[in-house]
């Protein structure tokens, strides 16, 4: 009989330390899983902010799609922009279409929120496009509303056959980049 309890016992120990093992392992994974959450969550955003800025001045220059899709919205009709995508190019190069940056500005000014969506980003913009004859905004103006954290993109192109530089601004009111 005492060689029956000490099996078991030895079981016991054998079970016990491969529940501590497995649990150990299941603890380090949620752990670093969380931590990698937390990285996440505030060391990226700066960088969330950058890409949206740079993917935002290249895709600019696209035509967008419908091709004309200037055309085909009402900047007062928020039901005419859900089968859009913007892009201000007109095709050739870094040629920039009149029509389309009437309209996007145009859209900005009726409903802010709704271009943000529309432009892909998650956080505060500002398009300026400027030459000597040129001085366009479209969005918020980060100098007028406080920004604390602001990352820009600039691109030249061409608006009217003029060269004009394209500068993209994402901002936001916080210091660790959490959008607003």
């Amino acid at each position: 009989m005492r060689t029956l309890k000490l099996q078991f016992w030895s079981f016991d120990i054998v079970l016990a330390i491969v529940i501590f093992t497995v649990a150990m392992t299941l603890l380090a994974f949620e752990w670093s899983s969380i931590e990698g959450q937390l990285s996440l969550s505030y060391s990226n955003n700066a960088e969330m902010m950058q890409l949206q800025s740079e993917t935002l001045s290249r895709s600019l220059f696209y035509t967008g799609w419908p091709l004309n899709w200037e055309s085909t919205v009402n900047s007062s009709n928020s039901l005419t922009w859900g089968l859009i995508s913007i892009g201000l190019g007109t095709g050739n190069g870094t040629q920039i279409s009149q029509g389309k940056l009437a309209a996007l500005w145009s859209i900005a000014n009726s409903n802010y929120q709704t271009t943000k969506q529309l432009l892909g980003v998650s956080y505060n913009y500002y398009i300026q496009l400027r030459n000597n004859n040129v001085n366009i905004g479209i969005g918020r103006n980060p100098s007028q509303y406080g920004a604390v954290t602001v990352y820009s993109s600039s691109a030249s192109g061409y608006l009217d056959g003029s060269p004009v530089l394209m500068k993209v601004i994402i901002w936001t009111n916080t210091s660790y980049g959490e959008g607003t």
